[in-house]
């Protein structure tokens, strides 16, 4: 057995409470309690975990979540924008680890710089970027499913 065994806490929102054990060696770890409760969910789980390690860059993001979404040249290009933005705000933060808070603060960062139609543009573009998300991670919660009501207002 290898001497490193890390245990790593993923994002709580991203499989919607439910609590993974331990990652040795870049595999995942579900406890058997888990399995035996949610067997067909394995794939996945499995699936999101190796996305999220396979997130190292921008790029990566664009050709797992953004390229073959149905948009629009126009709209890509928009969407495009606001999430380079956004991932630039958040110190190149994996989008599965962005929080409803997150999206709040980018939108009031981005307000005092932009017209309110802008900052609405960038907006719209990330709650379709991590609608995207729920697409490809099907158990994943936006942040805009968390509080968008929040962010709302203040639009």
């Amino acid at each position: 057995m290898p001497d490193k065994l890390h245990s790593v806490q993923l994002p709580e929102h991203l499989f919607n409470g439910i609590i993974l054990s331990e990652v040795l060696m870049n595999e995942l770890t579900l406890t058997n309690q888990f399995t035996t409760a949610f067997p067909t969910m394995r794939a996945g789980i499995e699936k999101a975990f190796n996305i999220f390690n396979s997130i190292k860059s921008f790029d990566d993001i664009e050709r797992i979540f953004l390229m073959g979404a149905g948009l629009s040249r126009n709209t890509y290009k928009s969407y495009l924008t606001a999430v380079k933005q956004f991932y630039s705000f958040t110190n190149h933060l994996n989008p599965l680890q962005v929080i409803p808070a997150d999206v709040e603060r980018f939108y009031d960062d981005i307000r005092a710089k932009v017209d309110i139609n802008t900052a609405y543009q960038r907006v719209k573009g990330l709650k379709k970027f991590f609608s995207n998300i729920s697409k490809t991670i099907p158990f994943y919660t936006s942040p805009f499913d968390i509080r968008y009501k929040v962010l709302e207002r203040k639009m």
